[in-house]
């Protein structure tokens, strides 16, 4: 098991390495100096040609090399380095992740359970047919009809921003405003998350529900719960349990769309700004951070599968 672990890890670094290269190449392409930022209006031609009269090559290792030691440039807009602007707010985009997260698998879990155990009863039809309207609804249609309900409407959540908290404020009082501010990004994402969850939660149970060690489990007098417990939801949460990677990638993926909405202060946000402002020192950067972050979504799925799936560490 280890093994195969180790030899994925190691598989990220040259597609790291690949997908490196086609950002740089793509950088080549925009105007002015998109990998430093220093490039700014005003510059002499001798202190432009300093920094764009090396071969590509060797600023393309160079640019490894500065990113190494957590220099990603100069941002355009924010005068300001990149790693800086960018460190600022990760933090919120992971923590609203986080938070969509926990909130899908909370709503997809007993509700895939229950469709897959009861199914063709009224509430497992009831739970397709909310579930096939989640499926056709895209996650911007999502967000805006939870802001015009629960913002306008009941006026129970904020709609905007993530505010700064004050020193003053408890430690009580600060967790309560960020969850306040957090509660409608989160449900959105987990809204339009869980739908695919609850289908292949469901699917698995009522195909596990057949097997034969199902039906020999039953014949010799095992509980109910028993065999739902240690055999069917074992075996049908599988195929969930391993797209757990891909789910943390998609949150972080699709936080652009839902911090645009909400005008959440995090990299999604900053990202369609600083395409805007053709800020192209932090697109760069944040291409690569959002392709690091699908690799290691794709490794950590790698590494549940292997540890719940027994048939995947013998290959």
């Amino acid at each position: 098991m280890w093994n195969r672990i180790l030899r994925r890890f190691f598989f990220i670094i040259p597609q790291l390495l690949a997908f490196s290269l086609l950002v740089f190449a793509l950088a080549q392409w925009m105007p002015g100096d998109p990998l430093t930022g220093l490039i700014i209006p005003g510059m002499d031609q001798s202190g432009v040609d300093a920094i764009l009269d090396n071969p590509w090559y060797i600023r393309y290792l160079q640019w490894i090399a500065n990113m190494l030691r957590g220099d990603f440039g100069l941002s355009y807009t924010y005068r300001m380095p990149v790693g800086v602007l960018v460190g600022a707010r990760l933090g919120n985009t992971l923590l609203l992740a986080m938070a969509s997260l926990l909130l899908s698998y909370l709503i997809a879990v007993p509700l895939g359970i229950y469709a897959g155990r009861f199914n063709g009863s009224l509430g497992d039809k009831v739970i397709r047919f909310l579930n096939s309207i989640s499926f056709a609804l895209p996650i911007f249609m999502v967000a805006l009809l939870l802001v015009w309900l629960f913002g306008f409407q009941l006026e129970l959540f904020p709609t905007r921003g993530m505010p700064l908290l004050p020193e003053t404020q408890s430690v009580f009082a600060s967790l309560w405003n960020r969850l306040h501010h957090l509660a409608l990004p989160a449900l959105a994402f987990a809204l339009s998350a869980s739908a695919g969850n609850i289908q292949r939660l469901r699917s698995g149970i009522i195909e596990a529900k057949q097997e034969d060690y199902v039906l020999t489990a039953r014949s010799k007098g095992v509980p109910e719960s028993m065999v739902y417990r240690r055999h069917i939801f074992r075996n049908a949460s599988m195929p969930v349990t391993s797209l757990l990677g891909y789910d943390i990638t998609g949150f972080i993926g699709s936080s652009i769309f839902i911090e645009y909405i909400f005008s959440y202060p995090g990299i999604g946000r900053l990202f369609i700004s600083s395409l805007e402002s053709r800020d192209f020192s932090v697109i760069v950067a944040l291409l690569l951070f959002y392709g690091l972050a699908a690799l290691i979504g794709t490794l950590v799925s790698d590494i549940i599968l292997t540890i719940v799936d027994p048939r995947v560490r013998v290959r």
